[in-house]
């Protein structure tokens, strides 16, 4: 097979991680150890043992570990008897000591501690010195994340040991593989070490061998800081040559492996490393060791986690990684080590600003970047003033270089600036006097102010019309907005660039499908495809956005087949093609396809897709925002159809909850929430909250919706469903006929059909005689068996009908 053989390379890239992970166990061992290891390993695979062992015995010679050979030492089982432990067995075994396990033996209470004892001559005062200075250094610090040092002293032979707090958990590196936990829990993780660290350098000890080995992360996730061995006190002036380079390569700091003199900042690198272990599972250069890896750690920059991460199938986050992840690990990992952070804490507040939606430090971005995030933190207070506070600001700019050409033009920016600044001004309550004006009525009067503007430029006006027609659409003021969005769209053409057209005629495709106009929703979507395809090939973004939206109208329409691929061809060109992606651009699409998907049974495929969308989510909509309350209903509507009832009843009311305080009255979103908060509801037996839900969804979808729309049919024949099951018949004909109305339009589901034929067999039912009823009951019957999503919403509602019916005299 030849050398460029996709499958050797694949074979030779495994073995050489096993290699390498296999060095890194091994090379802290004692020489017994070792050969025991060796000797398993032979077995396997001796070729690999062979290089394993070379790879040791050149780590070894070249100078990184200390040379001398450790005289054994007899350890009386009474360890220092005059203080009451008692071993137990050995827990560990490191460079200057072994660590035992302990237990009190005076009588006076019970403890395990871990012991660690000098494992080289108690004559040799260098060791001496350093185990002293290991004192020292453990009794300055007081940390919950740092062992902590109990008791010191000499057994009888003269041997010194440090008592230490007994942790009982797992090292990093095996408890990120043991335990899987996310990003978020990583991050806490990592946040607490360098807590640990950052008061470790406040107490004057630098630690210069941070390494998962040295961090124990007990049975509730909480890790604590082990082995300050070669620890400094960053009071002395020099270190000798075998404290710098007592060091574990893999972790080790650029300036460690030249000899240099170490200093915080090589804490600060080798948290950089953990950290890329904690976002990827790998250390940077896990592919090299020996003197390779010396090398590049000496010479190369370190890869980007996100780049590793994308290589690796077992990293769920690793787009999350690219931009601020990245420049966090980047500026941590500098070779040079005063271009790394200045301290610790700086470190941890860039990535609690990440945590929190905000810019980051480290990676220094433009205004673009730091109004993105902002944005995202401040999502509520900006739909109301904010978000015609950011419209002035662009309008300003863009203003200023398209109208520049003349003083007239000028003077024309500053009345539309000076009008929309009075419009923010008039939802002020410092300016109200004492009057409520609302979005909704300063965006009116916006509108208004705008059209007495006669000599606006086109691409002004088209601009100004194209903006505030989005805000009535998300507001769902259809009517308005489908007045400003055509109204733009001439303006646009003429005057814009063609991005702007295409923004404008996709906002119209939305408008329509959104109220129930499919066949012109279609048009409008394929339209838009065609400019992109046309003027701005490679704007894969704004494709992809477009293929969403095809994908929804033919699910709408029925067309299943051309919505799957359409979903599939959206989230493939935001994965793969659009580059400097923020999460936001793909949290909706996974959104909507896992409904999809849902309504087409494969529900554990959706439930997978909903978790993908809600981590996409937890970046790019922090915090409480309508993203998030789709997300939490279409989390309920899949806990509905796996009969989860616990989850479906929590996430629904969550989301409607939050439904409440986020969106209008009328309001799409909230609606659609309502509605499945009421089958939710009807499922549990709660008809009582189901009917005023239902109510409510009817009395709201007549406010936004046009006659006919599909949302309305469903509403009217589950509430007049329920009217049945509670026996109010005199309800029901009225509903009847609303959900007639809407019968043959585009994007009513079968279910609905089925539905409202059934409603009409039941009514028929209770008014005539037994035939009827029993043609009625064996409807109910196989409608109910026949649909699955029938039987999630109608199930127990239509089965206490029918027999309702079917009793009646």
């Amino acid at each position: 097979m030849a050398a460029s053989d996709p499958q050797s390379l694949e074979a030779a890239r495994l073995r050489h991680r096993r290699l390498c992970e296999a060095f890194d166990r091994l090379h802290t061992l004692t020489p017994d150890q070792r050969e025991a290891e060796l000797a398993v390993v032979a077995q396997e695979d001796a070729g690999l043992a062979a290089e394993l062992a070379a790879m040791l015995h050149a780590s070894e010679s070249d100078g990184l570990r200390p040379r001398e050979t450790p005289v054994p030492v007899t350890v009386s089982e009474d360890l220092g008897t005059e203080r009451g432990y008692r071993i137990l067995r050995q827990l560990g075994h490191g460079g200057m000591g072994r660590v035992l396990l302990a237990e009190r033996s005076d009588g006076r209470f019970s403890r395990q501690v871990a012991i660690k004892v000098l494992d080289k001559s108690p004559d040799d005062d260098g060791w001496r010195r350093r185990f002293a200075a290991e004192r020292e250094i453990l009794a300055r610090l007081v940390h919950p994340n740092i062992a902590r040092l109990l008791d010191a002293g000499e057994d009888p032979n003269g041997v010194p040991y440090l008592v230490m707090e007994y942790v009982d958990g797992v090292a990093l590196d095996r408890w990120m593989q043991q335990a899987a936990p996310s990003l978020p829990t990583r991050l806490d993780v990592f946040v607490q070490i360098a807590q640990a660290v950052a008061h470790a350098h406040q107490s004057l000890v630098a630690h210069r061998d941070l390494k998962p080995a040295n961090i124990l992360v007990d049975h509730q996730g909480k890790p604590h800081l082990l082995d300050f061995g070669i620890a400094r006190l960053l009071s002395e002036q020099s270190a000798t040559m075998t404290d710098t380079r007592a060091l574990t390569p893999r972790y080790a700091a650029p300036e460690q492996v030249a000899g240099a003199p170490a200093t915080v900042a090589v804490d600060i690198y080798q948290l950089g490393v953990l950290l890329f272990e904690l976002l990827t599972g790998r250390t940077p250069f896990s592919d090299l060791s020996g003197p390779a890896l010396l090398d590049a750690i000496v010479r190369r920059e370190p890869p980007t986690p996100s780049h590793l991460a994308e290589s690796e199938d077992s990293v769920p986050w690793a787009r999350r990684l690219r931009g601020d992840l990245d420049a966090i690990v980047a500026k941590a990992m500098r070779r040079e080590p005063l271009e790394r952070y200045r301290n610790v804490d700086a470190m941890i507040d860039d990535v609690q600003r990440w945590r929190r939606g905000q810019p980051v430090l480290a990676r220094q971005g433009g205004t673009l970047y730091r109004t993105r995030k902002f944005v995202r933190r401040h999502w509520l207070a900006l739909a109301t003033v904010g978000l015609i506070a950011a419209l002035i600001a662009g309008f300003v700019w863009r203003l200023q270089q398209e109208l520049a050409r003349s003083e007239r033009e000028q003077a024309t920016a500053k009345q539309v600036t000076e009008l929309m600044i009075d419009v923010l001004g008039s939802v002020d309550p410092r300016r109200a006097k004492g009057q409520e004006l609302t979005l909704r009525e300063a965006l009116d009067q916006g509108v208004a102010r705008i059209r007495e503007q006669k000599d606006l430029p086109d691409a002004v006006r088209g601009r100004l019309l194209h903006a505030l027609g989005g805000v009535y659409l998300e507001l769902s003021q259809f009517d308005v907005a489908g007045q400003m969005l055509e109204e733009a769209l001439p303006y646009r053409k003429r005057a814009g660039t063609p991005t702007d057209a295409i923004n404008t005629a996709y906002s119209l495709a939305v408008l329509r499908q959104r109220q129930g106009r499919l066949e012109e929703a279609e048009r409008w979507v394929r339209h838009s495809l065609d400019l992109v395809a046309e003027f701005t090939p490679d704007d894969y973004e704004m494709a992809a956005e477009l293929h969403n939206g095809l994908a929804i109208v033919s699910r709408m329409r029925g067309r299943d087949d051309v919505a799957a691929v359409e979903f599939e061809r959206a989230i493939d060109l935001v994965r793969n093609k659009v580059t400097n992606k923020v999460e936001e651009d793909l949290a909706p699409l996974l959104r909507n396809f896992a409904e999809f998907i849902d309504d087409r049974g494969d529900h554990d495929r959706a439930r997978s897709l909903i978790r993908e969308a809600f981590a996409a989510a937890e970046i790019g909509y922090p915090g409480e925002n309508p993203e998030r309350a789709r997300l939490l209903r279409v989390e309920a509507r899949n806990a509905l159809y796996r009969k989860d009832a616990t989850l479906a009843a929590t996430r629904v009311g969550e989301a409607w909850a939050m439904a409440q305080r986020l969106f209008p009255e009328a309001h799409e979103e909230r609606i659609r929430i309502a509605d499945l908060h009421a089958q939710e509801r009807w499922s549990a037996g709660d008809t009582a909250a189901a009917e005023a839900l239902l109510q409510e969804v009817l009395a709201k979808g007549q406010i936004i919706y046009p006659d006919g729309h599909p949302r309305l049919i469903s509403a009217a024949t589950r509430l007049a469903a329920l009217y049945l099951l509670r026996q109010n018949d005199a309800k029901v004909p009225a509903l009847l006929e609303l959900a007639e109305r809407s019968r043959h339009i585009h994007g009513v589901s079968s279910a609905d059909t089925k539905a409202l034929d059934l409603l009409h067999a039941l009514v028929d039912c209770i008014k005539q005689g037994s035939e009827d009823r029993h043609n009625a009951v064996e409807i109910a019957v196989s409608a109910v068996v026949g649909d699955p999503q029938f039987l999630v919403w109608l199930k127990p509602g239509w089965q206490a009908v029918a027999l309702r019916c079917e009793r009646k005299p």
